[in-house]
This record gives C-alpha cells, sequence and structure tokens, in this order.
C-alpha cells in the first residue's frame, strides 16, 4: 500500500513540476509561490493518508468481523453436518429395527395361526371323541332297546293279526245276515273285487268287500282298484247317486276312502263332522295330516249303510289331493243350538304342506249373520307344530273348544285351527341367516325358474327379495314407495305376502299391489310413473308355462317403470352371491282382494308402512284415454256397422283388462276367461302364437269374428289375427302402426320422434325357435359362429341358393347403446346382413329356467308385388338353408326342421343350383370351406376356453354345483356368459398363441 501511495506522490509532484517550468517560460513568478502550493499540497496528502489509512482500519475491522462470523458459521455447519450424520445412522438403526420387529409381527402371526389351528384340532378332536362316545353309548342303548321292541312288536302282530281275523269273520257274518240279495237294491254303494262300481248287490258272483278302518289309516282301502273317479262329482257322474262310503284317487294321489253327500244344493266330499264331542279335536299336527275318525255302519229305515257316522275330519293331506284339482268350492254348514243351520261357500286356495297347508278365501255366498268375508294367507297351526311366523302359537291359545273371540273367525270356528297373528302390539321385525344360491343370475326378463325350486330350496325367494332391496341406497329406500304386481300365475299370492314382509322389514314406507296381486306388466310400468316409485316388483314368467309344474318369475323394474338395467341385476346377482341374512315381519298379512289403504304398526324406526290395493287396470286405462279416442272405438264396437271380436287373455293378468273400461257395450265379444284370482295356470302355455293359442286361430278361421287377439301373461306380448284367421306377424305390428301413426289422436297433437324396436324387428320377418336344446351345444355353436363371421374373409362372400345370390355386407354381434342414459347392452344377436337388406340372426334366449332356446330370426326385403302374400316358410325358404348350413344347428341340437317348419330341401352351393341332401351334406361349399378352417379353428376356441379360465375366473375350474343337480344348469348358463363376453377383448394373436 505504501508504494503505490509513494508512486503516486511522485507522480504528481513530477507532474506539478512539469507544469510550473512551463509557466516559468512564460511569466516569471515568485519564487515563494511555489513553495506554498507544495505545503499546500503536502497538507492535503497528509490529509488524504490520515482518510485512507482511518478507512483501511475500519475495513480491517469488518473483515476481521466477517472472518470471526464466518469462523463462527464453519463451526456451526460442522456440528450441524455432525448431529446430520448420527440423525443418519440412527435412521438407518430405527430401519433395520422396524425390518426386524416386521420378521418378529409375522413369526407372531404364523404361531399365533399355528397354536389356534392346533387348539381348534384339540378341541375337535375332543368333541370328535366325546360324540364317538356318545354314539357307542347311544347305538348300544337304541340296540337293546329296538330288540326289546321287536320282541313286543312281534308280539302284538301276532295278536293284531288274530284279532282281525276275528273282526273280518265277525263282519262278514254281520253283513251278510244284514245285506241279502234284492232285499234292497240300489242303496248301498260298494266297490267290487274286479274294481268297477255298482249301486246294488245284484251279482251273486261277485265279491263284495265291506270295509270298516280309521280314515287315517296308512292302509288306504282297495290300492288294487283301476280307474276310480277323481271326487263325489265323478262318483255322482258315474250313476252312483246314493250318499255314503267311495273310494276316490285324485290326480297325483294314492287311492282313498271318502264320505260323500249327494244333495239337492249339490255333490259335497264330507271333509269334517263335528256334532256331538265324541272325538277329541285337540290332535297333534300329524293326526291332522293323515286324519282322525272311525268309519261304521249306519242302520237307516230301510237299509244299512257303510259310512262315516261319527265325529271326523278326513285329513289334511287328503284334503289338499282333492282341492289341487281344482272346481271345488268349500261349503261350511253349522247348527246352532235352536237347530237353525247357517252356511258359508267359499271360493278357496289351499296350499300343500310346505306352506303348512295355507288357505286363502274368497267369500261366494253366506246364509249367516257374519262370516270372514275375504281372507290371503290363513295358516294352519296345531299345538305342536308352528311355522316359527305365529307369535303366538294360537293353537296352543286357543284349543280345538276355545276358539277366539276375534270376529273374523266367526263363521269358521269350525275349521280347526286356522290362524294368523291377532295381537294389536307392534309387528316384530326378524333379521334371519340364510346362505347364499349361486344360480340367482337375473336374465333379460327377471330371474325365471320352476315353481318347484322357488318352494323347495329354503330361502330361495327370500333371498332374492333381500338382493333387490339390498341393492337399492338405504336412504332412496327408506320411508320410499314402491309397485308389486304379477300375472296372477301359481304361487303369486304366497310370493307377494313374502314380498309384503320383507318391504316392511327393509324400510319402504308405502307398497301399492293391483287387487288379488294381479297387474300386468304395461300397468305396473304405468303406476311406477305416475306414483314416482322408485321401482316395482313384477311376478311374471310372461309367455312361459303356468302352475304347479311351470315357471315363475320374478322382475324388477326401476323408476321409469321399464325392466332393471345389466347394472342393476349384475349387482342384484353380485349381492345374491354373498348373502348372510335377511329382513322379514313374519306376523305381517295383508288383505289383498278389499281395496284400499291398510297400516301397520312396526318394531322399527321405518313407520309407518302402508299398503294400498288398488284397482290393476286404473291408472293404464286413463292413461290410455290420452292416446286413443275410446268413443270412436266404442262405435266400432257397437255402432251400426261393428266388428264382432274375440279376445284371450291366455289365463294370464290381462283376463279383466277385456271388461273393466268404459268401452262395455252390448256387442258380442267372446273371452274365454277364467276368474282370475283363483287361476293357478295350471296346463297352461300363455305364449300368443299359432301353436298354443291354436283354439284362438281354428274359431277365427271360421269367419265368425273380423278381429281376434291373444295375449300373454303379463299383458306385453300380443298375437293379431284378422277375419278367415289372417296372421298378422309380430314383427310387422310396429310397421303397421307406423303407417297408420296419425289415425291416432296422441300422435295427431305431438307427432312421431321415433319408434322403439328390437334388434330382430323387421317389416318382413320369420322366427324359428329351437327351444330346450342343451345349453353347452348351443353356446358353442354361438360361439363358433362368431368367431366364423369375425373373420374378414366371410365379408363380401357370395351364397346362391335356388338362382339367387345373397352377398354377405356385413356380420357383427350386435350392441346398443342407450342415447338416454349411456348404458351399453352387449351381446344381443349375432347379425349377418345381405345386400339388398335381407338379414339372418342368431339369438340365444335369456328367459328359460331350463336348457337353452336358441332363435333363429330371418327376414328379406321384397320388391316383386306378386310374391308379397307368398307364405314365409317359401318366400325365406334360400335364407333359410344358408343359416341351416351356416350353423349346423341340426346337429348341434338333435332337433330337426320337422319339429319345427316346414322347409326346402336345398342347401347353399358356391355354383348355381347343385342340389343337396340336407342330411348328409356332401357337396363342397364356401361356407364348408370357411368352416374347415378346422384345426386352426378348433385351436382358438380352447385357447380361448383355457385363457379365460387361467387368466380371468380361475375360481370357475371346481364347479360349487353338481352337474347332476339340473338346477346347477344356471351355473354354466353364468360361465358361458361370461366366456362369451370375454371373447370380445381377445385378439386372434393371443388366440392363435396363448
Amino acid at each position: 500500500m505504501k508504494v503505490v501511495l509513494l508512486f503516486a506522490f511522485l507522480a504528481a509532484s513530477q507532474s506539478i513540476t512539469t507544469e510550473h517550468i512551463s509557466e516559468l517560460q512564460i511569466e516569471t513568478r515568485s519564487r515563494f509561490a511555489a513553495l506554498d502550493e507544495v505545503r499546500l499540497l503536502a497538507n492535503g496528502l497528509l490529509q488524504l493518508g490520515s482518510s485512507l489509512r482511518d478507512f483501511v482500519q475500519n475495513t480491517k475491522n469488518k473483515i476481521n468481523d466477517i472472518f470471526q462470523k464466518l469462523t463462527i458459521f464453519d463451526k456451526s455447519f460442522n456440528q450441524l453436518s455432525v448431529l446430520t450424520s448420527e440423525i443418519k445412522d440412527e435412521e438407518e438403526e430405527l430401519k433395520k429395527t422396524t425390518v426386524i420387529l416386521k420378521e418378529n409381527n409375522e413369526e407372531i402371526k404364523s404361531l399365533s395361526l399355528e397354536i389356534n389351528s392346533k387348539v381348534d384340532d384339540i378341541i375337535n378332536e375332543r368333541k370328535h371323541l366325546r360324540t364317538q362316545e356318545l354314539i357307542q353309548t347311544q347305538e348300544k342303548s337304541i340296540s337293546e332297546l329296538l330288540k326289546t321292541v321287536n320282541e313286543q312288536s312281534e308280539q302284538l302282530n301276532n295278536q293284531g293279526t288274530k284279532i282281525k281275523g276275528l273282526e273280518t269273520k265277525e263282519t262278514s257274518e254281520k253283513f251278510e245276515r244284514t245285506f241279502q240279495p234284492n232285499s234292497f237294491s240300489g242303496y248301498l254303494p260298494y266297490y267290487t273285487s274286479d274294481g268297477s262300481f255298482s249301486s246294488g248287490m245284484k251279482s251273486t258272483n261277485s265279491l263284495y268287500f265291506i270295509v270298516s278302518l280309521y280314515v287315517g289309516s296308512s292302509r288306504s282301502a282297495c290300492k288294487f282298484v283301476v280307474d276310480l273317479p277323481r271326487d263325489c262329482g265323478e262318483v255322482f257322474n258315474r250313476g252312483h247317486k246314493s250318499s255314503g262310503l267311495y273310494a276316490i284317487r285324485p290326480q297325483q294321489s294314492e287311492a282313498f276312502l271318502v264320505n260323500c253327500e249327494f244333495t239337492e244344493e249339490g255333490m259335497f266330499t264330507v271333509i269334517q263332522n263335528r256334532h256331538d264331542g265324541s272325538v277329541d279335536f285337540d290332535q297333534s299336527w300329524e293326526k291332522y295330516e293323515d286324519g282322525f275318525g272311525v268309519f261304521g255302519v249306519k242302520r237307516m229305515k230301510y237299509f244299512t249303510c257303510l259310512c262315516l257316522i261319527g265325529e271326523f275330519w278326513l285329513g289334511l293331506k287328503k284334503i289338499y289331493a282333492i282341492a289341487h284339482q281344482g272346481n271345488s268350492l268349500l261349503h261350511i254348514q253349522m247348527e246352532d243350538w235352536r237347530k237353525e243351520k247357517h252356511y258359508m261357500v267359499y271360493q278357496y286356495i289351499l296350499e300343500d304342506a310346505a306352506f303348512n297347508f295355507t288357505i286363502h278365501l274368497k267369500l261366494q255366498s253366506v246364509e249367516a249373520s257374519s262370516a270372514v268375508d275375504e281372507h290371503i294367507g290363513l295358516r294352519f297351526s296345531t299345538k305342536d307344530h308352528n311355522d316359527g311366523n305365529l307369535d303366538p302359537n294360537c293353537a296352543q291359545d286357543y284349543t280345538a273348544e276355545k276358539r277366539p273371540p276375534n270376529n273374523q273367525f266367526s263363521g269358521f270356528s269350525s275349521f280347526p285351527h286356522v290362524c294368523e297373528a291377532m295381537n294389536d302390539s307392534p309387528l316384530q321385525v326378524l333379521t334371519l341367516p340364510t346362505a347364499p344360491y349361486h344360480d340367482q343370475r337375473p336374465g333379460t326378463s327377471g330371474l325365471r325358474k320352476k315353481v318347484h325350486v322357488f318352494r323347495s330350496k329354503k330361502n330361495y325367494l327370500h333371498n332374492f327379495i333381500q338382493c333387490i332391496f339390498s341393492s337399492i341406497d338405504l336412504r332412496d329406500r327408506q320411508g320410499s314407495t314402491m309397485v308389486v304386481g304379477g300375472d296372477g300365475r301359481y304361487f303369486n299370492l304366497t310370493a307377494i305376502q313374502v314380498i309384503v314382509q320383507m318391504a316392511a322389514a327393509n324400510g319402504v314406507g308405502r307398497l301399492i299391489i293391483g287387487q288379488n296381486g294381479i297387474m300386468s306388466t304395461p300397468a305396473a310400468s304405468c303406476v311406477i310413473r305416475k306414483m314416482k316409485a322408485i321401482g316395482g316388483i313384477v311376478l311374471t314368467a310372461s309367455h312361459n308355462p303356468g302352475g304347479p309344474d311351470g315357471d315363475f318369475g320374478i322382475q324388477f323394474n326401476t323408476a321409469n317403470g321399464g325392466p332393471a338395467p345389466e347394472s342393476v341385476t349384475n349387482k342384484i346377482f353380485q349381492i345374491s352371491r354373498s348373502i348372510e341374512e335377511y329382513a322379514i315381519c313374519p306376523e305381517l298379512r295383508v288383505d289383498l282382494a278389499t281395496i284400499g289403504k291398510q297400516s301397520f304398526d312396526l318394531e322399527n324406526k321405518f313407520k309407518p308402512f302402508t299398503v294400498e290395493i288398488v284397482e290393476p287396470v286404473e291408472s293404464y286405462a286413463n292413461s290410455l284415454r290420452n292416446i286413443f279416442d275410446f268413443a270412436v272405438l266404442k262405435e266400432l264396437l257397437s255402432g251400426d256397422n261393428h266388428i264382432q271380436i274375440r279376445l284371450d287373455a291366455m289365463h294370464g293378468g290381462e283376463d279383466h283388462v277385456f271388461v273393466s273400461t268404459d268401452m262395455k257395450t252390448d256387442m258380442t265379444i267372446a273371452i274365454p276367461l277364467t276368474v282370475y284370482l283363483w287361476r293357478t295356470l295350471e296346463d297352461s302355455h300363455p305364449d300368443p302364437n299359432l301353436t298354443y293359442a291354436a283354439d284362438l286361430v281354428e274359431t277365427m278361421k271360421s269367419g265368425q269374428y273380423d278381429f281376434g287377439a291373444a295375449l300373454d301373461g303379463d299383458g306385453d306380448r300380443n298375437m293379431i289375427l284378422g277375419k278367415h284367421g289372417f296372421f298378422v306377424n309380430p314383427s310387422d305390428s310396429v310397421a303397421v302402426i307406423a303407417a297408420n301413426i296419425f289415425c291416432i289422436p296422441y300422435f295427431q297433437h305431438t307427432g312421431v320422434r321415433g319408434f322403439a324396436r328390437s334388434m330382430p324387428t323387421s317389416a318382413a320377418l320369420d322366427k324359428f325357435d329351437y327351444e330346450d336344446v342343451n345349453l353347452d351345444a348351443a353356446v358353442e355353436m354361438i360361439l363358433d359362429l362368431e368367431l366364423m363371421i369375425s373373420d374378414k374373409a366371410f365379408i363380401q362372400q357370395i351364397f346362391t341358393v335356388g338362382g339367387k345370390k345373397y352377398q354377405v355386407k356385413t356380420a357383427d354381434n350386435f350392441e346398443y347403446s342407450d342415447p338416454v342414459d349411456g348404458t351399453i347392452s352387449r351381446n344381443q344377436g349375432l347379425r349377418i346382413i345381405f345386400t339388398g337388406g335381407s338379414r339372418i340372426i342368431f339369438r340365444l334366449s335369456g328367459s328359460d329356467t331350463f336348457g337353452a332356446t336358441v332363435r333363429l330370426y330371418i327376414d328379406s326385403y321384397e320388391t316383386d308385388v306378386n310374391k308379397i302374400f307368398q307364405d314365409p316358410q317359401v318366400a325365406l325358404a334360400e335364407l333359410v338353408t344358408i343359416a341351416l348350413q351356416l350353423s349346423h344347428i341340426h346337429e348341434r341340437t338333435g332337433r330337426s326342421l320337422d319339429e319345427l317348419m316346414r322347409y326346402t330341401e336345398r342347401f347353399a352351393t358356391p355354383h348355381g343350383n347343385e342340389a343337396c341332401d340336407p342330411i348328409q351334406t356332401q357337396c363342397t361349399t364356401h361356407v364348408e370351406k370357411l368352416q374347415n378352417k378346422g384345426k386352426r379353428k378348433h385351436k382358438r376356441v380352447e385357447n380361448m376356453r383355457r385363457l379365460y379360465m387361467q387368466r380371468k375366473v380361475p375360481e370357475l375350474l371346481t364347479p360349487k354345483i353338481p352337474v347332476q343337480d339340473p338346477d346347477g344348469m344356471e351355473y354354466w348358463e353364468q360361465e358361458m356368459d361370461e366366456l362369451v363376453k370375454w371373447t370380445n377383448t381377445l385378439s386372434l394373436k393371443e388366440l392363435d398363441d396363448p
């Protein structure tokens, strides 16, 4: 620093000196003046040096301060580094400790499980040992007891044989003395050894059997008798006019004896007789099932009659066998202390033992002060048998001699132990355990099964109903409104009572039910929307057969009135596979016959619960009034030029619609209906087609009627016939309506926005159903067809049949995207569409309860006016042959065309009209070439199945339901349905080389 300053000073001095020298050269100056300037400059420089020294000193101090701070910072940073290093070390230690703890925890869990397993094994082993000891002890005791019983039984049998021999001998001698030939011919009813009935002892060659036995005996008389009458009515019709004891054999029952009474009022089978208290009616359940009371000989004024002379009960099993045949009424006759007689006559349905012989009553006529007008679901109970739903057991509280004082039982007190809940306390809500079934996947129209499945499998109905309620969020369900109805088929009333009980327990606030449980599908849809219900349960199997051996179905409709979409049905199915319990209010019983509201107090937070019974057609009829002109229709049916119509509801839910609108007229309408409340749909198949509505078809061919129509079970499918039996194909109905749409007042005001139709619907369509075919064969056929039509080589191919050429335009597995809610319905059918508009469609039905139905739809656009009225079998013959050859449906299903339709005997060939045997298809066609890619195709199918089983649903490798179980077919149907859906996700590369 000093050197620099000195240099600056010297440089300055030199500069000054030079300047002064130059000035001295110009002018003369004082010699002291320069010295003063030097001094002045020196002083300035000294002051500058002093300032610079101070500045330097200050700067140095600041630098020292900064250095000290940096030293402190360095020290702190070093300490922080040390701490960080220590933390990292501790963190590593913690990680190691955590790993060790996890390992110890897993080991502890493993040990715990092992210990628990060993403990369970020890407990089970101890139980097993104890059980074995008990079993051995009991077996020893039982063996000893059986030995004693057998000895006593043998002795009793010997004695009984002797007694019966003596009784038979005594009875025979007595009747031989009493019944002398020709003495009272025509009075005594009896049966002979040759199996024939006689009204008098005119044949001396016959061996007469006069029987005295207990009604409840398991040895019912004369099993050798053939062609016995079914009931007392048939006995009378065979010419036997005298009251007395007869042997009958109801349908599907063994023969047994009954007491027939033939009076001016009618022909009666006596099921109970009580008058003097000589027989104790406070009996066990077994006694009431089999019957009790004694047959005996009654001496009349002019003859002796073999009949039931004392008090007796025929037996529930026998009563059910008679009632199950239908065509009978329940006649109850009582006599008061003044010897005045009163009677009541009921229409009735008696259920079997599985439902504790529950009886449903509808009063038909009465001659008494009070009676049960209508009642649905009176259950039979005894002191030792209660179905678990009656609290209290009325048979215990009210014996046969002490009937309940409630007026609803007056006039029915002679019928023993028919019970219902009689207390006024809040109805109890129970949560009961259950086990899931794996075959409750709803199809396109809900869950459909044979009736015996719902009746024989424990909680089968309850499970599915609970799954429907559980699929609805509790917040939406609580206090909500739902609609319930059905087509009136067998099991309808029982199922509705269960639905009511479970709806109450699941928080539904209000149920709207059609009177007597009847409500067609269109009417239910209308009521759901009108009442703003969250949904509805429709009990129908549509066009499927009804009756005890027929089908039963449960369909859930959502708030829009339509069937639940696939997302909802899938949710119901998933719940059904894991259900563990269901909620029910078992004491709740609803009168389905009386229109009006019924309120119930329940022991839960979901209060109140209301059931409203409505006229099932009113809302629907009001809706129709806004669409059609009823005045014009009435004029058509009853005016001067009115038409004659014949309508057939096929015993379904639309029976009463025909007579419930304000179009009632005096015109002739032939409606073959039954009393819809009491129908059972036994042996009926409510499918409105040319086969099952043959009676209507034949009647229409006579020309007596101008218009004919038939409806299916739930009223959403129809068949229309013109005069002389002209058949309107269902697929043409929409086209006919569209062509005349503005004849309907509603569309005159609103216009037409579009037409709803199903995928197969067309203007000229024929459909062939292969019903009850093997499910696996049907699914395999559909899979093979889909693989075939998905091949690019299939498009643009030409098939020549009978001189006509058909070129494939496109082919696919149809799926529909709903533009309103965005839902997608896949796998609706395989379509092969030809240039010119002709189509072939293959589809598996989703509404079968057993096996499968393959539906084959064929349609073609015809431009030749002369061919429009051709028989569809002829007009579509060429397309039919192509469809049959593509699918090999006969070989796969085992069904021949003879079983289904008339058909052509020519198959598609690639060149002209080459004839081909339809059975021994020898000719080579392009179709066969496509199918005979053979090894590659079958390899793909097998690879697809293997990939599916291994990668998608491994649990299917072990069937949950035995194959031999006929109800297990639903399980395989589910598997194959998933398999078909899954194929769409695979590429051909995966199929060729998985």
